[in-house]
């Protein structure tokens, strides 16, 4: 072999070829790999070297014979390292540059020639890269010079994208050896193979584009904002026409916008180009990659940052929903769509879409002049925009805004498409309690549309709006009572709300007939309240209506004693006008209920009474001693006493006189007051003086109050760190400390502390004892002659204690023992150390080897170490949360680590106290849910157990879903374990359907509620399980430790139906906000039952755009009594809910049927 090197290097460039050429012509094809036998590796360098030189050089490389060498350099040599590690990786260098020179010569032949040895040394793993950075740059700068020289024949006939990127070269050398170094190098690679428009490369960009552990843009934001304007100058028709390239560079574009939504400060960077993108999209809407581009960006998109465009933007919006074509162009839709909802969401909840209003009316103009429905009767594109923009009416504040919309609002009340027309009766609906006079002139508009075709919700609206136009509703009276006839429950009610102001203002324009009308559907239960609203507010106008049907008034006092004031109202004001007997008649049988009725309803009838009696005084003298029985209750005591005055006799004249001899009173009175105010005068000049003296102590004592209050402040964060350095100082003394501790536990250990130095103080301050006294003097005294000195003085007092613990120099570490790896880590504070110590006993008792710094670390352990190695091994942690523990740095480490480490972490709350901590844990811990670690009254278990037996069992039943017991340490009563009903209640799933439902559910009922409500909803619960129906509620799904959100969006996601208990406090609260928007993107169908009657509907709040449209269940206030009795409300919820559960639908619908 040294003498063919010998002979190349002395013959001609012809003769070289020749002789590579023979040489590896004769040997046979198993031998080709015969250098891989060579053992002189510079031999090998130098034939590596001289190869390359002659191929490089023109003359050699212009013929044709310049392949064979190439093919040998690629296909024989190369492969000869293969299972020689230590020459290929001093060579792979050499290898791979010299394979990028010969790509650089330019021929196709030997282009061809190094894809085709490329993919074969990198295919088999020939190149390890890892390490050599600066190659690897030089490297990626190579294939960045080959991507933007490569032809697109070049690119079609080698399939260079999977020669490069696919397959090999990148994918099997470059990429394993990439790091943060590289990240401004493979970007500048991903943004040549986008230029390049080639469906190649751009498949090759998609996957460069997902390499986030190499391209982080947190970190080189310029040339994040350079990589984005690279697709605002791409030119669309480079993109081919069969979409694959024009889809690839939209996944590029769409990962890069992903990335950035989560990184705020990157975001701030775009929206200039984003905002000329948005146009582009709009002004070149024939370009499909506009379009894609520009719907990537509406997510999560802070729309005011586009101010500058925004006014442009709807311009164009409205240019091109004119166009003929635009129906066809489903990206230029949902730019426009996106768009202007996301304006119209934002502007209005800033009030600031004043400024927009022009430019959003022109877009209404528009719509509402084109053909909103597609063949199918659907909605097509203009009446879904038009639909969505119809929200600017509902949200928008601002009169201004509201009156330029309102127009094309009220025309929309005029289509014959329900959603639109429902959209524009909604809006109607919402903005009657913000723009009351601009919407009051043409209530004839809206009560003709209410009229037609019965809006939902309309009735408070047109009561509102009547005492302003009240001529329109009295010209409509007859064909408003004709709807009272109507099969449907609501519409009568919402009748009844339209007729309450007219009874009130004008009763005189209701027909004698018409309050026939009104009194024959007082049998009617669900009217009856309203009704007798209504009836109150005119009975003192019209009593003559009402006389006759006195006894049904005295009725209804027990059928409805939720109206007893509108029901007293009415018979106090028929008793007082007619005659003697009819008044009789009404107080004898309201005295009869007298001493029956509810306290809080006692007044109203005893009220009747007086009104009555009033206009006939032998009434009230009849009942005299009732009125006297109730002169000490506080509500009717004022009541009665006038009651009495009158049956007395007691006139206006004899208050008169009592009135003129208490004047004679007040004037001797104020004689007397008029000395005092002199002595008051001298008395006064004397407090002056002592009053200035007192304003000085309390500036002093101001001052002093502040500096004790610092001074408390330095105490508990001394006592807080002197707590952990204790911690740390025992565990850094040896470990021979406890047992020498135990031995002089039973001798006068203070005789040796005075031997040593200390002080009676110092030792008053060592409240440990003896182990104290060796731990503080091991670790201030000079390691070398401290256990000697202790020694020394043991010796002297003749103290008989086993050398080798005391002399063992302290610098050599003990053995670490063995030990069990614990499953619990207990996670604590030292000043609550008693009661950690006695939850491991019980804990250990139940099987679990638990971790807790007293028991598992020796003398030397490295405190911070220890900790590690006990939470690493743990199962799960325990952390018995106080307000001290919240403060202490090394347990908010420990629950940092926890978390990192991904530990089930299960919050003990040992102390009452504010839920999530406050302090540097609050944020970590909001996420848990908390088990109550401590005993109310009624809790006491008499022993010393500091919890309720239920919290353990509950703790138990949290840790046993992480780790089993072990049998081996558990006592038998813990054998057979199983949770008391109290825990059962709490942790155990109970959505599981009786043994009466047969077949799988197909999802699960979710019950979204406010705590105030929460016995009502475990009664609905109750029924609905009964049914056989699968419930989700958070009190019988989650536990001590639980991800709050995680179980939350979990139920969600597997339910079918949401109901949703809506009250004042429940559309308050933050978290029964999220469920119902969650429920809404999710698109899961949302029942809204209205259990607080107080609750205006819609709900004010956040929730008000997700339920106006619904329609809600009320229900009475006394929503566990409905359940149970069969109310009308369950009948509608059952039917409503079947559905959407197919396999229980024959028996909710026969259920249902069966309360009607």
């Amino acid at each position: 072999m040294k003498h063919v090197y010998a002979k190349r290097e002395s013959a001609c460039l012809g003769g070289v070829r020749d002789q590579i050429e023979r040489l590896f012509d004769k040997l046979p094809e198993a031998e080709k790999g015969i250098l891989a036998k060579v053992d002189n590796e510079e031999d090998i360098e130098k034939h590596l070297l001289l190869v390359r030189e002659l191929v490089m050089k023109p003359e050699f490389s212009s013929t044709e014979n310049a392949f064979s060498p190439i093919k040998y350099y690629g296909f024989y040599f190369m492969p000869a390292f293969k299972n020689d590690e230590r020459v290929r990786k001093k060579y792979q260098k050499l290898l791979i540059q010299t394979t990028f020179e010969f790509w650089f010569l330019g021929h196709v032949k030997t282009k061809q020639l190094c894809c085709e040895f490329i993919g074969r040394w990198a295919r088999d793993k020939h190149c390890d890269l890892k390490g050599d950075d600066e190659f690897v740059s030089e490297c990626v700068a190579n294939v960045i010079r080959i991507v933007n020289e490569a032809t697109p024949e070049e690119i079609a006939n080698l399939k260079l994208g999977d020669v490069l990127f696919k397959y090999y070269l990148v994918r099997d050398v470059l990429i394993p050896a990439w790091n943060a170094k590289h990240a401004v190098a493979v970007a500048d690679l991903l943004m040549a193979t986008i230029r390049k428009c080639n469906e190649q490369f751009s498949e090759a960009a998609v996957e460069l584009s997902k390499n986030s552990r190499v391209l982080k843009w947190k970190d080189m934001p310029q040339k994040m904002v350079e990589y984005y304007n690279l697709f605002l100058s791409i030119d669309p028709n480079q993109l081919g026409t069969t979409g694959w390239a024009r889809s690839n560079t939209v996944d590029c574009f769409s990962q890069l916008m992903d990335t950035i939504r989560k990184i705020n400060p990157l975001m701030k960077l775009i929206y200039e180009p984003m905002g000329r993108l948005l146009l582009k999209a709009l002004n070149e809407p024939e370009h499909e990659y506009w379009g894609r581009c520009a719907n990537c960006c509406f997510t999560d998109l802070d729309i005011m940052q586009l101010s500058p465009i925004l006014k442009e933007f709807l311009k164009s919006a409205n240019q091109v929903i004119q166009r003929d074509d635009y129906v066809e162009k489903l990206f230029v839709q949902r730019t426009v769509s996106y768009g202007t909802t996301a304006m119209v969401n934002k502007l209005c909840a800033k009030n600031a879409m004043g400024e927009y209003a022009a430019e959003f009316k022109a877009i209404l103009d528009t719509l509402i002049n084109l053909d909103i429905l597609d063949e199918r009767a659907n909605l097509n594109p203009y009446g879904e925009l038009l639909q969505s923009l119809l929200n600017i009416g509902q949200t928008t504040k601002e009169k201004a805004v509201f009156e330029m919309v309102l127009p094309a609002t009220l025309k929309c009340l005029t289509m014959d498409e329900d959603r639109i027309r429902q959209a524009a009766a909604t809006v109607f609906t919402c903005a009657v309690m913000n723009f009351k006079d601009e919407m009051a002139p043409h209530l004839a508009v809206l009560l003709d549309s209410y009229l037609e075709h019965m809006h939902m919700g309309w009735g408070h609206m047109i009561s509102t709006l009547y005492p302003d136009n009240p001529e329109v509703v009295h010209g409509k009276l007859d064909a408003i009572f004709d709807m009272l006839n109507t099969d449907d429950s609501y519409r009568p009610m919402d009748i009844i709300v339209i007729l309450t102001p007219v009874a009130k203002l004008h009763p005189e324009m209701i027909s004698e007939s018409q309050w026939d009308q009104l009194l024959n559907r007082l049998d009617n239960q669900s009217e009856q309240m309203m009704l007798l609203n209504l009836l109150s507010s005119a009975g003192d106008k019209l009593p003559g209506y009402f006389l006759p049907r006195v006894d049904q008034f005295l009725q209804l006092l027990d059928a409805v004693p939720m109206s007893i004031y509108a029901i007293t109202n009415i018979l106090a004001t028929l008793g007082f006008i007619a005659e003697m007997a009819v008044g009789k008649h009404i107080v004898d049988n309201l005295y009869k209920r007298v001493a029956t009725v509810e306290q809080m309803n006692r007044y109203h009838v005893v009220n009747v009474i007086y009104r009555v009696g009033t206009k006939h005084r032998p009434l009230l003298e009849e009942k005299k001693a009732m009125f006297e029985r109730y002169l000490e209750d506080p509500q009717l005591c004022d009541l009665c006493k006038g009651a009495l005055d009158i049956i007395a006799g007691r006139t206006a004249a004899e208050l008169d006189e009592r009135v003129h001899k208490q004047g004679d009173e007040i004037g001797a009175l104020d004689q007397r007051t008029t000395k005092t105010e002199k002595n008051v005068t001298a008395l006064d000049d004397k407090s002056k003086k002592l009053s200035a003296n007192v304003k000085e102590l309390k500036t002093d004592v101001a001052a002093v109050k502040t500096e004790l209050r610092e001074l408390a402040e330095r105490v508990a964060q001394m006592e807080f760190k002197l707590s952990d350095v204790d911690k740390q100082m025992m565990s850094m003394a040896p470990s021979w400390v406890p047992a020498v501790s135990e031995k002089l536990a039973k001798r006068d250990w203070r005789l040796l502390a005075e031997r040593l130095g200390y002080t009676q103080g110092d030792v008053d301050v060592l409240q440990g004892g003896p182990r104290a006294l060796l731990t503080h003097w091991m670790c201030c005294q000079p390691p070398a002659s401290a256990a000697e000195l202790l020694r020394q003085q043991l010796d002297e007092l003749a103290w008989t204690v086993e050398r080798d613990m005391v002399i063992r120099p302290t610098i050599i570490p003990d053995p670490e023992p063995k030990q069990e790896k614990p499953t619990v880590f207990l996670s604590y504070q030292w000043a609550h150390q008693p009661q950690v110590k006695m939850l491991w006993q019980h804990l250990l008792a139940a099987g679990y080897h638990c971790w807790m710094d007293v028991g598992q670390m020796g003398g030397g352990d490295k405190l911070f170490a220890k900790l590690d190695d006990g939470i690493r091994s743990a199962k799960v942690v325990v952390s018995c949360v106080t307000p001290l523990y919240a403060r202490s740095a090394n347990c908010t480490r420990e629950v940092n680590l926890s978390i990192s480490l991904n530990k089930p972490i299960i919050p003990l709350l040992l102390e009452q106290m504010p839920w999530p901590p406050v302090g540097a844990m609050g944020p970590v811990m909001s996420e848990y849910l908390f088990v109550r670690f401590f005993q109310r009254d009624n809790e006491r278990t008499g022993d010393e157990r500091y919890w309720p037996a239920a919290k353990f069992d509950e703790l138990l039943m949290q840790v046993r879903y992480h780790a089993p017991p072990d049998r081996a340490v558990a006592k038998a009563s813990y054998w057979q374990w199983s949770p008391s009903e109290q825990a059962q209640s709490k942790a155990v799933t109970t959505t599981k359907p009786p043994a009466a439902a047969s077949g799988p559910s197909s999802g699960k009922v979710f019950l979204s509620y406010q705590w105030g409500h929460q016995s009502q909803v475990k009664a609905l619960r109750d029924r609905l399980m009964g049914l056989g129906l699968t419930c989700w509620m958070d009190i019988f799904e989650m536990g001590g430790g639980d991800s709050l959100y995680e179980k939350i969006d979990s139920g969600l996601r597997e339910a079918a139906v949401v109901v949703s208990c809506v009250s004042e406090k429940y559309a308050a609260s933050m978290n029964c906000r999220r469920e119902v928007s969650l429920a809404d993107a999710l698109k899961k169908p949302i029942i809204p039952m209205i259990v607080d009657q107080r609750c205006p509907w819609p709900p004010a709040g956040p929730m008000s755009p997700v339920l106006t449209q619904l329609k809600p269940i009320r229900v009475g206030s006394d929503v566990q009594q409905h359940w149970s009795t069969d109310a009308p409300e369950v009948r509608e919820l059952l039917t409503r809910m079947s559905p959407h559960f197919p396999e229980f639908s024959d028996r909710v619908t026969s259920q249902a049927c069966v309360i009607a």
